[in-house]
């Protein structure tokens, strides 16, 4: 969710996720062994264009003589639409059409003024598969450069903002944000050679030209206006040391606060609303740069910008002394209770702060060792957090006060470890389907590009903190001080991070870093059992241990007597079972593995001896805090309910309820109907999942009638290989599989059915699906056995940028038997006929017109509950007939209609969309002479 983006301009929807790399940035040091980029720039608003020259003072830090240097022109690589994925998913990020951006270099002349000769050339595949062309500048130099030696050129460029709706090269509701790459950058042939995608660090210097009503925002140390008139004003950008890019946030609209930190200017930049949040996350900033350069090192700037991204999701980025919100955080972060969200901003303001120490502060490869940037500000980022508000206990809504909503929060999400299920879950997750890999490998080498951010994010930040469970935290934080001071400006490679956190621990961590960054080792470890015998003066406890999994890891083990003191002791893990032994003065009752919780396990419900069972009742205190524990199994007992769960492994539910009812009105005689439901989900493995639902209604205990379904249900998720523009194809979910079995019917005499369920997904390359479905009624409880078969496609086309027309078409029969009326097909879908003209065949079509949204971004509050964010209508027509068993599969009696609907995007709690839609319905074909326009309306909350 708290995400920072390279967002390739091109690579949109679903495939950002994977793209999403850390912004380049601040850093400290020198000039004299570093290029130079002197910069003049015009904002022209008209044709969203930066018009510049750069001064490039180029420095050979090689080894050999240069006669050409290479540039990257990053803003090429977002050119070209994705040519890989269906044109409506690129709308969402292009509301006018897909708009490109580009760098256009006109001319390139050396210190005397003399031209020099240029070509653009074609950027391997090593990070997407498109817009590849004019991706790369090559300039000839007149003479060779030779090392240690300087060059001084200049060239004009004129550079373009998409209008765009997602990430940082783009202009959005009248903002224009850019964070690097915006002008021609020093790349080398060996960057490119291997695959690696570094900004090296730079002195930067930048004036720039905008309207005189615009705001300004840059990354950089001193901003200063130094000239303005009616029109236009310049302001100048400068920084004390070495930077990778000067970061631009303009606009008319926005409004700035500022808060000083120590040494350190705040400035938080906001769209007109979003002026309270702006200032609440200055003092998260405050409070975590104190909080870092107290344990890590000098924050490496004098100011900080914190600048509203008006794009929509709870994510942010990061850069050069700038860190970027997305517009959802300024519009959820009190909805539906005041503060509801401020312990996840001020994490993600954490993370995207520490990106000033790691990733900006120390750079790396983002293509190959992103670990580097992600892991280590994670790593920051949670030791702030669980310094301030606890690492074991609910930390991420625990904060609310009391209130009806609050309440209702705290009930249902209260129990929320930011840690435990924000990190670990989704790594538990990626383990169970099968998903895993080495963190350090290029993109064209990854097998699952689309779990790579959870490898990025949480898998290594777990790596690290299992580095600090074996290394200490003193030492661990050494470390990190440590790297910080040698590499802040600089490269770092992983190799060279093992060799500084060796000298530093005085540890040997080939082994270590070889398992969890270079391989997919895992480990679990489980207490198996113990035994105790009474010694004088006390006692002795034998603990019985097992690891499975590649990764050795040394993990606490703790002993807890009868009066709750305890005992630790360390067994190292290095052969597969083993024992601790502990001396106590009172008898041992509990053993726990890893109470610290520091190794990235497996499965924790193996940590304790004896295994640990959560019964949550009704007159349990703070039963809210139960949740989802990682470590135990939880029994949840109602009044008249019983459940049961593990993580996301299994969870099992059943409950009854009765109903009065009136038996004889003559006599006030009332009698009980009584309804039960019961589900049940267990993940068995990737893509494979068994479901089961019992639902029993008007349950009558005198006669034992009643209605049943029951339904027994097996579904895989098949993942298909395909080519989305990135360099390494992603993993698409296009095979849905479902096999059931049940009862359905009366109580005493239920219908026996078994069934298959097949869909083909292609909405990502070609906006259709398919899906067959068969039934069949089993000869049993005195039924006669039928089979049910029906296909149902959907397909979309783009007639024109945001406008869609959507068909649906749909055709069933059944086969040896008539239908019973519990699977007969009907036409429910229809709006302005009451009658769901039931049958035992059906045919079914709908052609729907979806013009562009009328309103969007709306953000109009619903009692602070909720924001309106979206209004959309369609024009619809659809009609269908449905057939006896007996009758001819012609159309004699169709019915249709036609009609419009509109559609309300409400957003609530975590922006989770609710959605409601009304309409009108008029029948043209099979109504009644009198007919008329008929209202409907329907909702749907999409929680997960």
């Amino acid at each position: 969710m708290m995400l920072d983006g390279w967002a390739r301009i091109g690579l949109l929807g679903a495939l950002v996720l994977g793209l999403l790399v850390v912004g380049v940035g601040a850093l400290a040091g020198g000039i004299n062994d570093a290029d130079s980029y002197e910069l003049v720039a015009r904002l022209d608003p008209d044709t969203h264009t930066l018009s510049a020259t750069q001064t490039l003072t180029f420095f050979n830090d090689g080894e050999e003589a240069v006669d050409e240097i290479l540039f990257a022109l990053v803003a090429n690589e977002g050119s070209e639409p994705n040519p890989y994925v269906h044109p409506a998913h690129l709308d969402e990020a292009y509301p006018h059409g897909f708009d490109p951006t580009w760098t256009r270099v006109r001319e390139v002349v050396d210190e005397e003024g003399v031209p020099l000769d240029f070509e653009y050339e074609v950027l391997p595949p090593y990070y997407a598969t498109f817009s590849l062309e004019d991706a790369l500048l090559r300039v000839h130099l007149p003479e060779e450069v030779e090392p240690g030696e300087r060059v001084q050129i200049s060239m004009e460029f004129e550079t373009k903002f998409a209008r765009a709706r997602i990430g940082d090269m783009k202009v959005t509701d009248g903002v224009y944000i850019w964070r690097w790459g915006w002008n021609p950058i020093v790349y080398t042939d060996e960057q490119i050679d291997e695959e690696r995608f570094e900004l090296p660090s730079a002195h930067y210097e930048l004036e720039l030209t905008v309207p005189a009503d615009f705001v300004v925002a840059g990354g950089a140390d001193r901003q200063n206006v130094i000239n303005q008139d009616d029109d236009w004003k310049t302001i100048r950008l400068e920084n004390n040391g070495l930077t990778r890019s000067v970061p631009l946030v303009m606009g008319r609209d926005l409004e700035r606060y500022e808060l000083r930190s120590g040494d350190v200017v705040i400035e938080s930049y906001t769209l007109p609303r979003g002026e309270r949040t702006g200032r609440l996350l200055a003092i998260y900033a405050a409070d975590s740069i104190a909080w870092f350069e107290q344990h890590f090192g000098p924050y490496p700037y004098q100011r900080l910008v914190i600048a509203e991204n008006p794009v929509p999701g709870l994510g942010g980025m990061a850069a050069d002394a700038m860190i970027l919100v997305f517009s959802d955080w300024y519009r959820y972060l009190d909805i539906p209770a005041e503060g509801t969200l401020d312990r996840f901003a001020e994490y993600l303001i954490a993370h995207e702060v520490a990106h000033q120490w790691w990733g900006i502060g120390v750079g790396t490869d983002f293509n190959a060792e992103n670990w580097i940037s992600e892991g280590f500000a994670e790593y920051l980022a949670l030791s702030y957090f669980e310094d301030r508000h606890g690492a074991f206990e609910p930390n991420l809504f625990a904060h609310l006060e009391g209130g009806l909503l609050e309440e209702v929060i705290r009930s249902e999400f209260g129990f929320m470890n930011l840690r435990r299920h924000q990190f670990e879950l989704p790594y538990l997750s990626m383990l169970q389907e099968r998903f895993d890999e080495e963190i350090v490998k290029p993109l064209s080498e990854t097998r699952y590009p689309h779990t790579r951010v959870v490898r990025d994010y949480n898998k290594s930040y777990l790596v690290l903190r299992a580095l600090e469970g074996k290394l200490g935290r003193d030492t661990t934080r050494e470390i990190v001080r440590k790297v910080y001071e040698l590499y802040r400006g600089r490269i770092l490679r992983t190799e060279t991070l093992r060799e500084i956190a060796e000298d530093v621990s005085g540890v040997d961590l080939e082994s270590f870093f070889e398992s969890w960054l270079y391989g997919v080792a895992t480990i679990d470890i489980s207490a198996e059992d113990f035994t105790m015998k009474e010694m004088t003066g006390g006692y002795e406890t034998t603990v019985r241990l097992r690891r499975e999994g590649e990764a050795v890891l040394p993990v606490t083990v703790r002993a807890y007597t009868e009066d709750e003191e305890y005992a630790d002791e360390t067994w190292s893990a290095e052969e597969r079972q083993g024992t601790v032994v502990f001396q106590t003065e009172a008898p041992v009752t509990r053993i726990r593995v890893d109470p610290r919780e520091m190794i990235p396990d497996r499965d924790r419900s193996n940590h304790h001896l004896p295994r640990r069972l959560i019964v949550r009742h009704p007159f349990m205190a703070d039963a809210w805090k139960v949740g989802i524990p990682l470590d135990a199994h939880v029994l949840e007992v109602g009044f008249l309910s019983l459940a049961g769960s593990f993580r996301g492994d299994y969870m099992w539910n059943f409950a009854v309820s009765p109903e009065p009812v009136v038996i004889d009105e003559e006599e006030n005689e009332l009698g009980v109907r009584w309804h039960a439901a019961g589900n049940f989900f267990s993940h068995l493995d990737r893509g494979l999942t068994a479901h089961g639902l019992l639902t029993v209604t008007d349950f009558d205990p005198a006669t034992r009638s009643g209605s049943l379904y029951a339904e027994a249900r097996l579904s895989w998720i098949g993942y298909e290989r395909m080519p989305t523009g990135l360099a390494a194809p992603t993993w698409y979910p296009s095979h849905r599989l479902q096999a059931t079995g049940g009862l359905a019917g009366p109580l005493n005499e239920p219908i026996a059915f078994v069934g298959l369920d097949y869909t083909r997904d292609d909405i990502l390359t070609d906006f259709r699906e398919n899906t067959l479905s068969f039934k069949v009624g089993l000869p049993a409880f005195g039924h006669e056995p039928f089979v049910r078969a029906e296909w149902t496609g959907f397909a979309r086309t783009r007639p024109a940028p945001r406008w869609y027309l959507d068909g649906t078409l749909s055709l069933g029969t059944g086969f040896m038997n008539a239908l019973p009326s519990a699977f007969q097909f009907d036409l429910r879908r229809m709006a302005a006929f009451a009658e769901p003209f039931p049958g035992d065949r059906r045919a079914f079509g709908r052609l729907a017109l979806k013009p562009p949204p009328l309103g969007e971004n709306i953000g109009y509050s619903l009692l602070g509950l909720a924001r309106l964010e979206r209004i959309t209508a369609s024009a619809f027509a659809q009609g269908g007939e449905t057939w006896e068993l007996q009758q001819p599969f012609v159309f004699e009696a169709p019915v249709a209609e036609v009609g419009v609907e509109f559609a309300l995007e409400i957003r609530t709690f975590l922006g989770l969309p609710l959605g409601v839609t009304v309409g009108w319905a008029y029948p043209v074909v099979g109504a009644e002479p009198d007919a008329g326009w008929q209202v409907f309306g329907r909702f749907a909350l999409d929680i997960f």
